[in-house]
């Protein structure tokens, strides 16, 4: 067997794993990358695997024929897809049957017969579980698709330096489950006889987001991978991107035109390549070339309370207290006051904030949440600093702001206790009326499917729908943001045909039960 296979030229000092996939359904297989400058024979290597914990080797697997220099073979379980299959350097290999707790390594012959491992992914001991972690990734190793990074010369049966503790430090880039882009090749930057050209460098945020005295980015024009928490919304909804990333600091992402059709989500973890940019002072990641999500769900950073805004609070979520509006600027902008502090606050309308809170000079704020940006058109780029509310809810105006109702075509807010009222017959009075409401989750999901819980905010309301939205998953204790209609099944008034959910934030504390002596109308989505 011999295999050809295209990448770059480069030396590596062995044979090296560079690539595992543990994806859905028999969507399993490893690469191995000849980088050493010369065909290898592979009687002289065996696969490894150790399943559900263990000592090495458990299970072995000799391979046969040659591969050739700067080439690659994939091993592949028999089942897999067929365009995994079909590569022309794949081979069925029976011992790829593992799950993410089941580690994977190479072994060489040392010269008398004796095989001794020298590349894994996993280690031996204890069953880690459902997986191991990889750069940061909970589970790395399950459902995922492991890329060697290029820059990776030997192989190293050490895998807690090789998994590493973020995308940084990680010998490996981690994609969704059943990425296959990458199989069959693999570039190499080891030094050689006919080196390759500079790859793209990993990057963390707080390495490419620096500006000079001028407001500048140091690292204008670079292109690069990075990895970060997403934030807020996307602001160019009508196609491409402009949202935040965030990692413990945050930077703005901009594309004109949406990449590997994703769809913006805020608290999805995402790897993602462009070129470091900036707009009127904004620093940002531009001429998006790939985009892929590590995974969702994730928890959101908590605001940072500012009293005023500069560099250090672009692209952070911050937090505004105790304010009040005193000037119209137009377009969407407005003067907030807090005591001696004067910040500028912009309401996007690509957010429902413009639909669903009507704000005019003089309203008094509890507290503006949003995320910091900047329009400076002029270098210096060091004025022009504001704060953009993501949601609504963002915008407290409890502490005595207007109460006009919103714009005719936006959705109105209403807390639960102006909705579940009812009539001497126990009908809803806002039966069929569409709003916003926000509330602390009670329970749990009474469905496998779509939605059956409570939703309290001081009184209760139901909330059921037939199918899953925005991905939520019931957690009691979440704030969250609902969009839906009133409506009432058997008497219990709910809030149904739920078009959107947002998480405000997790883990708050639940309402004591009240002592009752009997049921009615007041017990009903109650904690009693």
């Amino acid at each position: 067997m011999l295999l050809v296979t295209g990448s770059l030229t480069a030396q590596t000092t062995d044979l090296i794993i560079s690539e595992y996939a543990e994806g859905s359904s028999f969507n399993k297989y490893i690469e191995i990358y000849n980088g050493t400058g010369a065909t290898v024979d592979l009687t002289d290597y065996e696969v490894w695997r150790i399943s559900n914990g263990g000592t090495w080797p458990e299970a072995t697997s000799g391979l046969t024929g040659t591969l050739a220099d700067d080439s690659t073979l994939v091993l592949a379980n028999g089942q897999a897809d067929p365009a995994i299959l079909n590569l022309p350097n794949t081979v069925v290999e029976g011992i790829l049957s593992h799950n993410g707790d089941d580690a994977i390594g190479l072994a060489k012959d040392d010269g008398t017969s004796n095989f001794v491992l020298i590349d894994a992914v996993g280690s031996s001991g204890a069953d880690p579980g459902s997986g191991w972690d990889v750069a940061g990734t909970t589970n790395g190793t399950a459902n995922h698709t492991l890329v060697r990074k290029d820059n990776v010369c030997s192989p190293d049966t050490n895998w807690s330096v090789t998994a590493g503790t973020s995308a940084s430090n990680s010998q490996w880039i981690v994609y969704p489950s059943d990425t296959w882009t990458y199989a069959g090749s693999h570039t190499s930057t080891c030094s050689g006889g006919n080196p390759n050209p500079p790859s793209t460098p990993f990057y963390n945020i707080a390495d490419i987001n620096n500006v000079d005295a001028n407001g500048e980015p140091d690292s204008l024009g670079v292109t690069c991978f990075t990895q970060g928490l997403v934030l807020g919304v996307d602001l160019n909804s009508g196609g491409g991107y402009s949202f935040t990333l965030w990692d413990g600091e945050g930077i703005g992402v901009y594309n004109s035109s949406d990449v590997n059709g994703y769809t913006v989500q805020e608290g999805d973890s995402i790897i993602i390549k462009g070129e470091v940019d900036q707009f009127n002072g904004l620093t940002q990641l531009g001429s998006i070339d790939s985009i892929s999500v590590v995974n969702t769900g994730n928890p959101l950073p908590s605001p940072t309370v500012i009293t005023s805004l500069d560099e250090s609070t672009e692209s952070e979520l911050v937090r505004f207290d105790n304010a009040e509006i005193t000037a119209d600027l137009g377009f969407g902008n407005w003067e907030v006051v807090s005591g001696m502090d004067t910040i500028t606050m912009r309401i996007e309308t690509e957010t429902d904030v413009d639909d669903s809170v009507s704000v005019a000079v003089g309203d008094s704020l509890c507290y503006i949440i949003g995320i910091g940006g900047q329009y400076d058109s002029n270098s210096p780029y060091t004025e022009g600093y504001q704060m953009i509310p993501r949601y609504f809810a963002d915008i407290d105006t409890t502490c005595g702001g207007s109460t006009n109702p919103p714009a005719p075509t936006g959705t109105p807010f209403y807390n639960i206790a102006d909705i579940n009222n009812v009539d001497a017959n126990g009908v809803a009075d806002s039966l069929g009326v569409e709003c916003f409401t926000k509330g602390v989750v009670l329970g749990v999901n009474l469905r496998t499917s779509g939605y059956q819980f409570t939703l309290w905010d001081n009184e209760g309301i139901g909330v059921f729908n037939f199918s899953d939205v925005n991905g939520y998953t019931v957690q009691e204790g979440d704030s969250i943001i609902i969009k839906g209609e009133v409506d009432q099944f058997n008497g219990l008034t709910q809030i149904g045909s739920i078009d959107s959910i947002h998480v405000v934030n997790s883990g708050n504390p639940l309402p004591s039960p009240t002592v009752i002596t009997s049921l009615s109308v007041d017990s009903s989505s109650e904690v009693i």
